[in-house]
């Protein structure tokens, strides 16, 4: 059914006043958010409220399965590094990790904690911490065998590792 053209400006106009409050969401917060807009009347259909939001609401939900990258991995174990090793962090991601970490937040490895911060599950830690365990040991063995290819930074990423590996171990 195609829309008058006054209320398709009425939308808008709706729609305008809306303030944008993007961040990671679950499908389920973003339908919980759309509905209480709807219910308050507006005539618009879920695709314009989500963008109105400043998300691109799917003409379909994703599928159940999901299936984590080695990319995502490494994007959530850097994640952790900065924060110290520390199992909930700021929600503040650079863009290119931003994709990965939707990714894994969408499979169950991290959780919206609050609405500036990520905490990782049960299965998040476990999947970190073989990361960063095989990650870890892979260059000391390579830092035994030839100390001379490591810089500066290589080693301070090192220590980053262990003392994460430590925390996530500690259960900090």
């Amino acid at each position: 059914m195609k829309r008058s053209a006054e209320l398709d400006r009425e939308i808008r106009e709706s729609l305008a006043r809306i303030p944008k409050k993007p961040g990671l969401k679950t499908r389920e917060q973003l339908d919980a958010e759309i509905d209480a807009i709807l219910g308050t009347g507006s005539r618009a259909e879920r695709h314009e409220v989500a963008r109105a939001l400043g998300y691109a609401y799917p003409k379909r939900p994703p599928p159940k399965t999901m299936t984590i990258t080695g990319t995502n991995l490494f994007a959530l174990s850097d994640l952790v590094l900065r924060s110290g090793g520390r199992s909930t962090f700021s929600n503040r991601l650079e863009r290119v990790d931003y994709p990965h970490i939707k990714r894994t937040l969408a499979a169950g490895l991290v959780e919206v904690s609050s609405p500036t911060t990520l905490t990782l599950t049960s299965a998040g830690r476990d999947a970190v911490l073989r990361h960063l365990r095989r990650d870890y040991a892979s260059k000391r063995e390579a830092f035994a065998r030839d100390p001379s290819r490591f810089a500066a930074r290589d080693l301070e990423r090192l220590e980053q590792q262990r003392v994460a590996i430590e925390n996530l171990e500690s259960g900090a």
